[in-house]
């Protein structure tokens, strides 16, 4: 009644592979599944009663540009020199709409009930978080259209709070991550930054945060 469909990563990471197909959730492999998918994954399958699909699509210290189309790219505001971003030692943000042709292209035959949208911490310069909820927005609708669901539900998860990450950039993407849900249909935000830790940038206790979100995708 769980099954994982996991994406191709360019770091190599994964555990497992498109040519695994769907991967039943056993005691023996779930050890390997994103924590905090797999929670969210149980919590959607006891409250609905029906089977539930994960499909990863994500990549560590990836900047949203690497998920936008190319097309997205006609908006001078976004094209922001790679130097100039703040993860562009990695090779998928070196150039915009990477992971996005890596990864997303090939899952988008697909149909989906929604997507969760968990990032922010590589768009940690001034000039990225002054046009991040832009770009969300434009991460949504193309999305969207590529989907062909203009209803296509977004939960965004709104980045914890961070001791070493604590300036002006960080809160104001917090920010963009919760008035998205004001600004584009279809989209619940979802606030951590009071149940997750401060201490790491991926809070170790999830369950709360699974529960938000598993919450958010069940009442659209």
């Amino acid at each position: 009644m769980l099954r994982l469909f996991s994406s191709e990563r360019p770091d190599g990471g994964e555990k497992f592979f498109p040519q695994d197909g769907w991967v039943i959730a056993e005691k023996d492999n779930v050890g390997d599944w994103s924590s905090l998918g797999y929670m969210v994954g149980m919590m959607l399958q006891e409250k609905t009663h029906h089977a539930v699909g994960l499909i990863t699509c994500y990549q560590g210290a990836a900047d949203i540009q690497s998920y936008l189309p190319d097309y997205v790219f006609k908006n001078q505001a976004f094209n922001i020199p790679i130097t100039e971003c703040f993860d562009n030692q990695f090779i998928w943000n070196k150039e915009h709409s990477f992971l996005f042709d890596f990864q997303t292209k090939r899952i988008i035959p697909f149909s989906a009930s929604g997507v969760v949208w968990y990032q922010g911490e590589s768009n940690y310069t001034d000039k990225e978080s002054e046009i991040c909820g832009e770009m969300l927005s434009a991460l949504i609708n193309s999305w969207r259209m590529e989907f062909k669901d203009e209803r296509l539900p977004f939960v965004v998860v709104q980045i914890a709070d961070n001791d070493d990450r604590n300036g002006s950039a960080w809160h104001e993407i917090q920010r963009a991550q919760v008035e998205i849900q004001d600004k584009e249909p279809y989209v619940k935000s979802v606030i951590c930054r009071d149940i997750c830790e401060s201490a790491d940038i991926h809070p170790r206790r999830k369950f709360k945060l699974a529960e938000r979100i598993a919450n958010a995708i069940y009442l659209f």
